[in-house]
């Protein structure tokens, strides 16, 4: 599996950015990681996900469909989703 330096890749870097500043309020702080899970490693709940690609949408001026949303496990499968919106598939 290829792995991706989120500091050369400006996509992974803006979904980084966008979810630490919805982590922001939290108490702990948490480095995040491509591989990490939105809802099993970032606890994140059903509404704070939709706020996250809500956000993402907008940054990226994409479209995003429930399926997309329902597909994206990781982070990196957000990075993944955006690229390939970006490109036209």
């Amino acid at each position: 599996m290829q792995t991706t330096n989120y500091q050369t890749d400006p996509v992974l870097s803006g979904v980084m950015e966008i979810i630490q500043e919805t982590l922001k309020d939290r108490d702990e702080e948490v480095e995040l990681e491509p591989h990490m899970s939105l809802t099993a490693d970032l606890d994140l709940d059903s509404l704070t996900v939709v706020e996250i690609f809500l956000n993402v949408e907008d940054r990226f001026v994409i479209k995003l469909s429930d399926v997309d949303v329902q597909s994206a496990v990781t982070i990196a499968d957000i990075r993944r989703i955006v690229s390939s919106k970006q490109s036209g598939n």
